[in-house]
């Protein structure tokens, strides 16, 4: 099951990486420092994930079906953020366009940023597929990486024309874990 486990970890991070050229578009033409320390931080936190799969000793078959099921959780997040937005692509993270449509439909309706999401959920995975204790390294700093992208897409939207919108938005969804409808969102000031 090792193997399987580790060419599932490896299938996903394959499939996030495709997304720089697949699913976003670029707006500025040289890579923001930010982006650059995400693609930097994913990339090792795939590699070290796999590794400490590979690495770990083989995992029970609960802690393998959950992290299979976090994985095929994360691939299914990506999948419809990505087919929410196939007529209208997303920038990169840190990009400084001014967004022109706010998305929320598709998984957009529980959680306002569903790809650092998934990403996130797929780390998780390969922490409980390997039980490797130090991926919460790579997990806290990822979560941080993405954490202050979304702010910053955040302030965008809130200095666009879509400031109420995207009020009225956030008071209902999560930044990166899914509400499900039960009011959990950042609750706007007055």
């Amino acid at each position: 099951m090792t193997i399987v486990l580790a060419g599932v970890a490896a299938l996903t991070y394959a499939v996030f990486a495709s997304s720089i050229v697949l699913v976003f578009r670029q707006h500025d033409s040289a890579s923001p420092a930010g982006l650059r320390l995400i693609k930097f931080g994913a990339v090792a936190t795939a590699v070290c994930e796999v590794w400490a799969i590979v690495a770990a000793p083989p995992p029970t078959a609960t802690r393998t079906a959950i992290a299979l099921a976090a994985f095929a959780g994360s691939l299914a997040l990506y999948a419809a953020s990505a087919h929410a937005n196939r007529g209208r692509p997303l920038t990169l993270a840190f990009s400084s366009d001014v967004p022109v449509h706010l998305v929320e439909h598709g998984p957009y309706r529980i959680v306002r940023h569903p790809f650092y999401a998934a990403y996130l959920l797929s780390y998780l995975a390969g922490w409980v597929g390997s039980w490797n204790h130090w991926l919460w390294l790579a997990i806290a700093a990822m979560l941080t990486l993405y954490a202050a992208a979304a702010t910053r897409e955040e302030r965008k939207f809130l200095g666009s024309e879509f400031a109420s919108a995207y009020e009225a938005y956030k008071a209902r969804t999560g930044m990166l874990i899914p509400t499900f409808g039960l009011g959990l969102g950042t609750r706007s000031r007055s």
